[in-house]
């Protein structure tokens, strides 16, 4: 088992919150830039409540390297050899009884928000 001393590889995110004096910065509440500019997305979080307000709070979010001990974990990176790692873990904690993972780092994989939420359900549901 001289897997277990390897971890997995893991994006953190960087967040800017900006404040602008416009009622709406953008027409929704997250948008993506998967290959455009140093940051991925912006989110307008007043969109989630339909706050009115004259003036918006804008987050850019930025991918950085994550860190063990100096930052969190936010995202896998999922390669084939970190699958293959990921599925050394999972067969390894098959052997304790109620350990249950889900989840974007949990299930080592990304998940939208309501997918990770279903899947949430889903594993309540069989257990």
């Amino acid at each position: 088992m001289s897997f277990l001393s390897t971890e997995l590889p893991y994006r953190r995110i960087k967040l800017d919150f900006l404040e602008f004096p416009y009622s709406k910065f953008q027409e929704a509440a997250v948008i993506n830039y998967p290959c455009n500019y140093d940051f991925t997305c912006i989110g307008e979080y007043k969109w989630f409540l339909n706050n009115k307000s004259d003036k918006t709070v804008v987050s850019y979010e930025y991918p950085e390297e994550f860190k063990l001990g100096k930052s969190e974990r936010y995202y896998p990176i999922v390669k084939e050899e970190s699958q293959t790692l990921y599925n050394k873990y999972l067969e390894l904690a098959k052997g304790t009884p109620n350990i249950y993972f889900l989840g974007r780092l949990g299930d080592y994989k990304y998940y939208d928000m309501d997918k990770a939420v279903e899947r949430a359900f889903n594993l309540f549901e069989e257990i």
